[in-house]
């Protein structure tokens, strides 16, 4: 996509650095120069081959803007789950005095996310610039549905409708104990009706926010090819 509006792009990360070693090559080396975006995974702004990288004076001299993307993750997850990214606060102080600060993201609203975000960046009132674009998805469908089974059961009846779709479903649940339970409901009944139910969960929040991924596979060879290619082209059920 960089490369698209003539920008070459480098993303540093364990798993780039690890394959580039693989290969014989030196990401830090290569982003020295003919590089217009380096991208970094916060990990990297402690790592000796950033320091480096800023002591490179062709490099310290092309530096003009600092961008962190999912910006609003400095206070869900900077506090308490992922320490590093309070990294992101110290690396300002090793970069040029001439460098411009960005900040992105679509979630953050005025109040406490606003204001932590705005005090550990250092941006301070009436000294930088709010764009907000709209961040509506008009692709989007929302119905609503009654639940008629409690949350403290083991069977969760109204779920019924996930067999039958030929798209991903991401089910959100507040607990991980909930996510177990819906997650053996949708493995026991996906398996009465002859299919096969591949679930994984993701901990997205330290407070225990569970996302299951639910892909439900007809038995039949021909079904099962259609429904894992609609899977990979991105349609997607939220819940």
């Amino acid at each position: 996509e960089f490369q698209s509006h003539g920008l070459r792009a480098v993303a540093i990360n364990a798993n780039t650095l690890s394959a580039a070693r693989l290969r014989g090559e030196d990401l830090w080396l290569t982003a020295r120069e003919g590089v217009s975006m380096l991208c970094l995974s916060p990990e990297q702004l402690i790592s000796k081959g950033f320091a480096d990288l800023l002591e490179h004076k062709p490099f310290w001299n092309r530096f003009r803007a600092l961008g962190v993307d999912e910006i609003h993750l400095l206070y869900l997850w900077g506090m308490r789950f992922r320490l590093v990214f309070q990294q992101i606060e110290f690396v300002r102080s090793q970069c040029p005095p001439w460098i411009i600060t960005m900040g992105l993201s679509a979630t953050v609203a005025k109040g406490r996310v606003m204001d932590h975000v705005c005090k550990f960046l250092g941006y301070r009132p009436g000294k930088f610039h709010v764009i907000r674009r709209s961040n509506a998805r008009y692709d989007v469908q929302l119905i609503i549905r009654e639940l008629e089974n409690g949350l403290g059961g083991l069977k969760f009846p109204q779920l019924n409708w996930v067999f039958d779709e030929d798209k991903k479903s991401l089910i959100f649940c507040p607990t991980i104990a909930l996510e177990f339970r819906v997650k053996v409901f949708l493995w026991r009944k996906a398996s009465a009706r002859g299919n096969i139910a591949r679930v994984y969960r993701i901990v997205l929040h330290p407070s225990g926010l569970s996302i299951i991924i639910t892909e439900v596979i007809c038995a039949c060879h021909e079904c099962r090819r259609n429904i894992c290619h609609n899977f990979g082209c991105g349609s997607t059920c939220i819940v």
